[in-house]
């Protein structure tokens, strides 16, 4: 099945596409998963927001309805991860075996011309990827990637008839702008792969930013458009930041958003994404959430951000810490409160982080440093394989309190607003929080902040 398009059900679902559908018609999605990673799959939104939770019966198929706009949404079975593209009225069906995930997914029924082209179209990506056109050098990259730009786009013209018209559109957009975000991290990415620091494109290269228009509300739902537009508000931002260091990144960020870009919808998007990725790390987070309340548009997006708001106190400096209730290596129940009467240093990470495991030396020294110290070391593993959890940290004979912290969504991981591990927070004897966001054990600002939890000078 690997490389194959069905072509027969791309003919027969042209004339459904076509058919008039109220934007209120439920969406009707079902499938059959061969060796599923997990025993349900999940719908998200562009902003992670879940949309539908589907639990598999004992043929490991699902069927659920529900109504959603026009959009990319994300569909996922364990770590599997596929972008797929809804509207109302569709019936899709689909089948795939997760251990070979994006060679064999397909879709059948009305709807299913967008997806089984996502699904081909991904597969080119990741011949593309394999590239590594970032180490090309400079004439090299910009020919290769215009390039790339062209195949997708002979790629979707080869389905164009079809497929709805409104996905042309932004599918034709988001090829386009994914070409030129890889153009504006094109230095920064060719730093990184050939360690040359002092690397800096010339002054021929594309200015990225006159490429862009800033005004189309249809491309809100393209990450790789609304990254690009964040750029340039970015670039006013550190000019002012040079001018005023005292002023707060984030707090500016909304201020330049709001007089910079014209588009209600774009500002909302921008506003949103910024509260939810930064909120937890701005030092003015009162002032920063009432800026994103006069220009978040969408309801939902406005509610998120209150909550990360309301999460955001409850782990502010001094505040209690949220419990937990997890289990040892050996089975047994431990809770935050039996730690108790130590400085507390937590580590979420995970056996599939690579960022994670590359830290584990300096967790190790950190522990031996401070053996006759009041500091308790607390590795939680974070939506990770307990057989894997349990066999690395028996094999490598790993030190401190070990508990299997299961799902992402547990109650302590989301009032902490763990988006991304490793993650590293630190309390005080009495529970306290002393910092949400704790340095790495690599960072030799952690020994500062551990001694003077201590009260050692």
């Amino acid at each position: 099945m690997k490389h194959f398009i069905p072509t027969i059900i791309f003919l027969l679902t042209t004339l459904s596409n076509n058919a008039v559908a109220s934007e209120n018609t439920p969406i009707i999605f079902s499938g059959t998963i061969h060796n599923p990673e997990s025993d349900y799959i999940v719908i998200n939104s562009r902003n992670d927001i879940e949309i539908r939770k589907a639990i598999l019966d004992s043929n490991n198929s699902f069927s659920i309805s529900f109504q959603a706009e026009k959009a990319y949404y994300k569909l996922s079975d364990g770590e599997n991860q596929i972008d797929i593209y809804l509207k109302a009225g569709d019936s899709i069906q689909t089948i795939f075996d997760a251990s070979d995930f994006h060679n064999s997914i397909i879709y059948k029924g009305k709807g299913a011309a967008e997806n089984n082209y996502l699904a081909q179209q991904l597969n080119n990506d990741f011949t593309y990827i394999k590239l590594r056109i970032a180490l090309l050098d400079e004439t090299e990259f910009l020919t290769k990637a215009d390039s790339i730009q062209q195949l997708k786009l002979d790629f979707l013209s080869s389905f164009e008839k079809s497929l709805d018209t409104d996905f042309l559109y932004v599918e034709r957009n988001r090829i386009k702008y994914r070409t030129l975000f890889d153009k504006a991290r094109y230095q920064g990415m060719h730093r990184f792969y050939t360690k040359n620091r002092k690397f800096k494109v010339s002054e021929q290269f594309p200015d990225i930013s006159k490429e862009v228009d800033r005004t189309d509300d249809k491309l809100i739902s393209l990450f790789y458009y609304t990254d690009l537009v964040g750029m340039k508000v970015k670039e006013i931002v550190k000019k002012k930041k040079k001018q005023n260091d005292s002023l707060d990144y984030y707090n500016t960020y909304l201020d330049v958003l709001a007089s910079e870009i014209e588009s209600p919808l774009i500002k909302g998007e921008l506003a949103y994404f910024c509260v939810n990725r930064y909120l937890t790390r701005s030092k003015l987070s009162d002032s920063l959430i009432a800026k994103a309340r006069t220009l978040i548009i969408d309801k939902e997006q406005l509610k998120l951000a209150e909550d990360k708001y309301r999460k955001v106190k409850l782990t502010e400096k001094g505040a209690p810490s949220p419990k937990f209730i997890f289990e040892n290596t050996e089975g047994k129940k431990i809770s935050l409160d039996d730690l108790a009467g130590k400085v507390i240093y937590i580590d979420i990470w995970a056996t599939w982080c690579a960022p994670c495991i590359r830290e584990i030396p300096g967790f190790e020294k950190l522990q031996q440093d401070f053996s006759e110290k009041e500091v308790s070391f607390v590795s939680i593993s974070f939506a990770d394989n307990k057989e894997k959890w349990l066999k690395m940290v028996e094999e490598k004979e790993l030190g401190g309190i070990h508990l299997f912290g299961g799902e992402s969504d547990n109650p302590f991981f989301a009032n902490y607003s763990v988006n991304s591990i490793p993650r590293y927070i630190l309390l005080d004897k009495k529970l306290n929080v002393i910092t949400a966001f704790a340095p790495r054990p690599s960072n030799a600002k952690l020994i500062n902040q551990l001694n003077e939890a201590l009260g050692i000078k």
